[in-house]
């Protein structure tokens, strides 16, 4: 736990432009440790901005995933893009932490 404390701490708390280009190659914080980020302290704006792009992203993708998935629409699913037909796996990813 003090670990992750900190490792949440330093990522609140920097700007550093090659951590953040790294950072933002990455799927992010799961919500779990966002959640935790948040008790710790303000998130810097371009922490904010990528998770929020991120959930909002992965949230859009799952509504559609679910809409297409509906019995007849088995056409419009096979239009999915692969990582969208998958994108309940990203989502348990993000909801649960790894």
């Amino acid at each position: 736990e003090r670990v992750e404390r900190e490792f949440l701490s330093f990522i609140l708390s920097t700007s550093d432009p090659e951590f953040v280009a790294f950072f933002e190659k990455s799927e992010g914080l799961c919500v779990p440790h966002y959640a935790r980020a948040l008790a710790i302290g303000r998130p810097p704006a371009w922490l904010r901005d990528f998770q929020l792009g991120r959930f909002r992203s992965l949230a859009s993708r799952t509504r559609e995933f679910i809409e297409r998935s509906a019995w007849g629409r088995q056409e419009d699913f096979a239009r999915l893009s692969d990582a969208d037909k998958t994108v309940w796996k990203e989502l348990a990813r993000a909801l649960r932490g790894d």
